[in-house]
């Protein structure tokens, strides 16, 4: 596997953007359900779209992830490069949760005006649209910005912004979820 240079990672385009491998199609069945559904840094599952993200965790019963990135993100391809990659994040990431990865600086156009509750001003685009997302609901407006959430979201440990290190990543996944286990034993228990 190719490793990006510590010095122009984030600079240059990312190892996973390479034109020689075949490009890896999401699976088909999610895909027909779920128009956001696709293959992020990595190779790995998620959706660019909190809604249907969402839909998918309750399906699943997975965790969610939210990643709040950016084509334009330094740290976010560091991240992708150099932690996303360490199998045991990368399985997690795969396996264990429901990653839904927002681009606050997408600047595809919004089917219909929306306007922000913050701000009280027309969101433009779908950049605009998860920015303000994240700003009401995180009170962060930084990216990278990771939350994790159960399906019906509640936040199962604090949002974590950028920090070197695979290991502590790993760690603050293993932190979520245990805490979303606890959480589910205990509705299951008080429903018995």
């Amino acid at each position: 596997m190719y490793d990006s240079l510590s010095l122009m990672s984030g600079l240059a385009p990312p190892a996973h953007y390479n034109l020689f491998l075949k490009e890896v199609e999401p699976n088909a069945e999610i895909k027909a359900r779920y128009m956001s559904f696709t293959k992020c840094a990595n190779n790995i599952d998620c959706f660019k779209d909190y809604y249907e993200g969402l839909a998918y965790a309750k399906e699943t019963g997975k965790p969610v992830l939210l990643d709040f990135t950016g084509y334009g993100c330094v740290n976010c391809r560091k991240t992708e490069e150099h932690i996303w990659i360490v199998e045991d994040v990368w399985k997690k990431l795969q396996d264990d949760f429901v990653l839904i990865s927002l681009y606050t600086d997408d600047r595809k156009e919004l089917d219909q005006t929306l306007v922000s509750k913050q701000r009280q001003t027309r969101l433009r685009n779908v950049g605009n649209k998860w920015a303000d997302f994240q700003i009401v609901n995180f009170e962060q407006n930084s990216q990278p910005l990771y939350v994790m959430m159960t399906p019906d979201e509640k936040v199962l440990a604090a949002p974590r912004g950028y920090k070197e290190g695979a290991d502590a990543y790993s760690e603050f996944l293993e932190c979520g979820l245990k805490t979303y286990e606890e959480t589910t034993n205990k509705q299951l228990g008080a429903r018995e």
